[in-house]
């Protein structure tokens, strides 16, 4: 069964630089309870506030508040953020739940002006009970973590489908405001994505900085 995440991995080139700004990376995940009826995870990795409550759109023309259920201080002064709530369908349909926050942290090196930049993440939900079951994909590995200048550095996500669907990776263009391309934004030379085993190589580092990536399965 077709499903699509889309979520940001952020990399931290040797320092941790903090700023104003708030998102860093994220993704939402759900979770199939009964009937019609989801459970949404939205996880997200900020720069200095934890929101209490977040909207998502949840693809119907509807939108659901979700609330804040944990949070974990991370190093380099990170916070994950952890929500959680739950939506009914009326019906089958595709749906893409998304969440856009204002905005991200500042100085991000491959989004021009990253800080007046609004942070989206989504991923795409089929509701159809003659299809069966269907649960989101779940990454085991946080999409943050630190590389270092001149070295190769390789991040997995660690994705696994409790519904044993196969999964492809695609490197992706980072979304801003509405879920378009981010102008301005690069990909660094040196960096590729195995579409299989979901290995992002980075290889090498030249400059210090934050860097933001998307990757869909």
């Amino acid at each position: 069964m077709k499903k699509i995440i889309l979520f940001l991995v952020a990399f931290i080139c040797a320092i941790s630089i903090t700023n104003a700004g708030v998102f860093r990376t994220g993704e939402i995940t759900y979770h199939f309870v009964s009937g019609f009826t989801y459970e949404f995870t939205l996880v997200t990795y900020t720069g200095s506030l934890s929101y209490p409550q977040v909207v998502v759109e949840c693809g119907d023309g509807s939108w659901d508040t979700l609330s804040l259920t944990n949070v974990i201080s991370l190093p380099n002064g990170v916070k994950k953020n952890e929500y959680l709530g739950f939506h009914t369908y009326t019906g089958i349909g595709t749906y893409i739940i998304s969440f856009e926050g204002v905005n991200r942290i500042g100085g991000i090196a491959n989004i021009p002006n990253s800080i007046n930049v609004p942070f989206f993440i989504s991923t795409t939900l089929v509701v159809n009970p003659l299809l069966g079951v269907n649960n989101s994909i779940v990454l085991n590995s946080a999409p943050i973590d630190t590389a270092f200048v001149g070295q190769t550095f390789i991040h997995n996500p660690i994705a696994y489908d409790m519904d044993g669907d196969s999964l492809v990776y695609i490197l992706d263009i980072c979304k801003g405001e509405g879920g378009l391309d981010i102008p301005g934004y690069n990909i660094p030379s040196g960096v590729t994505l195995d579409v299989y085993s979901g290995d992002f190589v980075w290889n090498s580092p030249l400059m210090l900085g934050t860097y933001n990536f998307a990757i869909r399965i």
